[in-house]
């Protein structure tokens, strides 16, 4: 995951609710593998992104434990758009931590993610 993204900035407005904007990295060795003649974010490392902010969030390193919902509508081509704006809410109970994002770009939504860690 390291340098896959970088996040450009941070907003905590209370209650859980975080902003990120981040900046995909193109040159990321995941792309060799996954479509390198036109890059797209794998959804294993999108899901693994969400964790690390949720993890950044808590303070704590995270591990996923679930996902109820996940939902892929736009590739995440990062050669096109290397900029994606993250909402996250998160809540804990019980040391696990549930997260519920929507990642965008403009008004195009990438995914939508329902998940807990732990």
């Amino acid at each position: 995951m390291a340098d896959f993204y970088t996040i450009v900035s941070e907003t905590n407005s209370g209650e859980g609710n975080y902003e990120f904007d981040l900046e995909m990295n193109p040159d990321h060795p995941v792309y060799e593998g996954h479509f390198p003649e036109m890059a797209v974010a794998p959804g294993v490392m999108l899901t693994d992104l969400v964790g690390s902010l949720t993890s950044k969030t808590a303070n704590k390193t995270l591990e996923l434990t679930s996902a109820r919902n996940i939902k892929f509508m736009v590739p995440v081509l990062p050669k096109k758009e290397k900029r994606m704006h993250v909402k996250l809410n998160v809540s804990e109970s019980e040391g696990v931590y549930t997260a519920k994002a929507v990642a965008n770009h403009e008004e195009m939504t990438f995914f939508k993610i329902v998940a807990s860690f732990k």
